[in-house]
């Protein structure tokens, strides 16, 4: 899809669409300075707690983390825009099509900004500067910002709660994958380009998906501190994240910590297969927990054997071994390379 026709993205459906495409296809491109994301046109947060504190109102803490959520994206545009997180490098104009309005609704306190004009901004400043990427790079590049910006980075696995419709919705189909929540989803989406960016040689690539990364996980802790003692935290963005007292607590107590590497051998549940070109994406979960990771499966490295034992555990649901190299972020998994498979005793 390589035209010049604007592209609405209105459902999570097609979002993931595009995002399994241009993961799978590196002449797959949209024109990033056509795309609307009428599924993402606004952040929504909304505050439950003490009605003397959060019914209709901003005190100044709140204000505050709502500007540091505003500078932390404005980091994002910079990375893209000028390959640095220097603010000083924005322009005038820069500040003036990046900067947010936020609504406040009566009744408990619901912070509404529109990210329409943020998002576009974005997707111009890659098509002026991202020369040294392909069409697909810089398609990759895009979506990945609004997976973060829109996804909750950094604090969906302290999510005590998705929404029940879309529970419902998902549960209703027939696949594991369809099965999953959109956060399991998002997060696989979020996998899958992180992996395919850094499958590129296009070190500017690498480059600014971390900071984009960093600078979309520090916006959502900044902002959810700023209502630390809240009893509910309900942010809309591409999903739902639903964070009770002990979910904003766990955030706030857990800084968004670097990735390390660790080699291990992990006893996992398959929940979902899909094949690439030349290897395998396996999303799993270890067995009691409630989060799901992506582990890359070269199949011209691991024998045949092997993926085959992966294909029967996920038919017979049962569970495996997988030896390999995984990046933890406050002990918690967010991806692996397999380098051998074994069968669980």
């Amino acid at each position: 899809m390589n035209n010049t026709e604007l592209v609405d993205i209105s459902t999570f459906e097609e979002f993931e669409s595009y995002v399994n495409q241009a993961i799978a296809d590196p002449e797959f491109s949209l024109d990033i300075t056509n795309l609307k994301f009428s599924i993402f046109d606004a952040f929504k947060m909304k505050i439950e707690g003490d009605d003397s504190k959060y019914y209709g109102g901003v005190n100044t803490t709140l204000a505050q983390g709502m500007s540091d959520f505003q500078v932390e994206l404005n980091k994002i545009f910079a990375i893209i825009r000028y390959n640095t997180d220097n603010l000083q490098r924005l322009s005038s104009q820069d500040k003036k099509d990046l900067e947010l309005t936020f609504l406040v609704n009566a009744g408990c306190t619901e912070i509404l900004t529109s990210l329409t004009e943020f998002v576009k901004s974005i997707g111009d400043a890659g098509a002026k500067v991202m020369n040294g990427m392909t069409p697909n790079q810089k398609t990759l590049c895009v979506l990945f910002t609004v997976a973060v910006i829109g996804g909750g980075w950094g604090i969906s696995n302290y999510a005590n709660n998705v929404h029940d419709e879309n529970m419902a919705q998902i549960q209703s189909q027939q696949s594991a994958s369809e099965r999953q929540s959109e956060l399991d989803r998002l997060q696989l989406l979020k996998d899958g380009m992180l992996d395919a960016i850094n499958a590129t040689s296009n070190t500017e690539l690498k480059e600014k998906s971390v900071g984009i990364e960093n600078h979309g996980a520090k916006a959502y802790t900044d902002i959810i501190k700023s209502a630390s003692d809240a009893d509910n935290i309900t942010i809309s963005g591409l999903t739902n994240i639903s964070l009770d007292q002990q979910g904003i607590q766990n955030v706030i107590k857990n800084p968004i910590e670097k990735l390390e590497n660790k080699e291990d051998t992990i006893e996992v549940e398959i929940e979902s297969i899909k094949r690439n070109a030349d290897s395998l994406s396996v999303a799993c979960r270890i067995p009691g927990m409630d989060y799901v990771f992506s582990i890359s499966v070269n199949t011209g490295f691991i024998d045949r054997d092997e993926t085959d034992l992966l294909f029967d555990a996920m038919k017979e649901s049962k569970t495996v071994k997988i030896l390999g190299n995984y990046k933890t972020r406050g002990g918690v998994i967010e991806k692996g390379n397999a380098s051998s498979i074994i069968i669980s005793n």
